[in-house]
């Protein structure tokens, strides 16, 4: 099953943006240990991931192999004119556990055959 991105549809309330970072958080940490990259979590945006430092080739490779684990990766710009060159990961406040690891190990695996 797929793990597909999120974005919310409207404003969301104090505990669902607390939940968020909670569950963005885990992720970010996730990748930085397990997968050795960069991660960011910008809660003002919704925004979990991580950068591939201006390669958008890479940002690009990052996602069609996370992507091939079922997990919703997007290669994007973070700003109008800079290259696509970070790799965003589904996260909702209401994420399970499951879906947190699953996000961690598919970035995890993606890093280690890209990089390794």
């Amino acid at each position: 099953m797929l793990l597909a991105y999120w974005e919310p549809d409207c404003e969301q309330d104090v505990d669902a943006r607390r939940r968020w970072f909670a569950a963005a958080d885990r992720i970010a940490t996730g990748i930085t240990e397990l997968a050795h990259l960069d991660a960011f979590v910008d809660p003002a945006r919704y925004r979990v991931g991580f950068s591939c430092g201006g390669d958008a080739d890479l940002a690009f490779a990052y996602a069609l192999a996370i992507q091939s684990e079922n997990v919703d990766a997007r290669a994007v710009s973070p700003h109008p004119g800079r290259p696509a060159d970070e790799v965003l990961l589904p996260c909702r406040p209401d994420a399970t556990d499951e879906e947190v690891t699953h996000a961690v190990l598919a970035t995890m695996k993606a890093s280690h055959a890209l990089e390794f």
